[in-house]
């Protein structure tokens, strides 16, 4: 369903990504792991069209999509939930997911109700303001206002970052859901663990470069790939 070919960013001089290349089929989880500055980011926000690819080609549900802007990638399915999950403080749980649904205007959208069946705590704040909520509210929102676009594929970027082990582990409960329902998924993170509870494959980055590919199972018993990129 997603096909990287041979993608590359670059901040003037400065080589962001480089020769990326996986594909990914529909209800599956792929994971790009690796520390700050890997290229984690600059790889899906030049997947959902927010910064320019300097080459490569990004095919999604066989269109390519390499050079359309993000806002026509999400209309096709392909949605993503950022790192620093950028929600309007002064709207509410109900219209920020309102807000999701609206970006989309040809296909099928998500009812509320479903999300408050993934995210219970979200339901009982509702009608809070999204800059009220707690670090591990944001984040559910955040992935509920783009599961509200009905998506085919989501691609979640360091979901887990400042996040407490309890709300993690019912983050994890959750995005197998999201992935088991058939939503193929791309999951950036620093966390092995994390990582091998979701992802059957993974992809390590370092300086914008891939260092290691392979089951995420396999790295997460790799003492070389753990010392090298996650002591």
């Amino acid at each position: 369903m997603l096909e990287v070919s041979n993608l590359r960013v670059t901040a003037g001089q400065m080589i962001r990504l480089e020769k990326l290349d996986f594909v990914l089929d529909a209800g599956s989880c792929l994971a790009l792991l690796g520390p700050n500055g890997a290229g984690k980011t600059a790889s899906v926000e030049s997947i959902i069209g927010l910064i320019p690819k300097s080459s490569g080609r990004v095919v999604f549900d066989g269109e390519d999509i390499s050079n359309l802007p993000a806002s026509a990638v999400v209309r096709r399915g392909l949605t993503l939930v950022p790192q620093l999950r950028e929600l309007f403080p002064g709207f509410t749980a109900d219209e920020t997911l309102l807000a999701g649904a609206n970006a989309v205007d040809c296909r099928p959208t998500v009812s509320p109700d479903r999300i408050y069946e993934l995210f219970p705590r979200l339901k009982e704040r509702r009608h809070q303001f999204a800059g009220s909520l707690s670090g591990g509210e944001q984040q559910m929102l955040a992935i509920g206002r783009a599961l509200m676009s009905n998506p085919k594929m989501i691609l979640l970027d360091e979901p887990s970052a400042g996040l407490a082990v309890g709300i993690v582990r019912s983050f994890i409960d959750v995005v197998k859901k999201i992935r088991d329902g058939g939503v193929g998924v791309v999951l950036v993170e620093q966390n092995l663990e994390i990582a091998s509870a979701l992802a059957e494959t993974c992809i390590v980055l370092a300086a914008g470069r891939v260092a290691w590919r392979g089951a995420a199972a396999d790295a997460l018993k790799n003492e070389d790939i753990r010392k090298a990129y996650f002591s």
